[in-house]
């Protein structure tokens, strides 16, 4: 699964990340922001949560996506 993160200046990040097939994929934006493709549908990210999400992201993907969820569906187990 290839994850493409951009901003307005360009790709800031590229890498490939294995991740099972039904969990969330950063995917490029042709805005300029960057996007979370989920199975329930898209969320926008603003640019000020770029680069917690590129430390979060570059340290533990699924870290990363464990806590989007947990966002998602307000719990804080997981």
């Amino acid at each position: 699964m290839t994850v493409r993160l951009h901003a307005l200046n360009g790709i800031v990040a590229y890498r490939q990340w294995e991740l099972y097939d039904d969990l969330p994929a950063l995917i490029s934006d042709p805005s300029g922001g960057i996007r979370l493709n989920l199975l329930t549908g898209l969320e926008s990210l603003s640019h000020p949560a770029l680069a917690d999400l590129l430390l979060i992201a570059q340290a533990d993907p699924k870290a990363y996506i464990r806590a989007w969820a947990r966002r998602r569906i307000g719990t804080t187990a997981g």
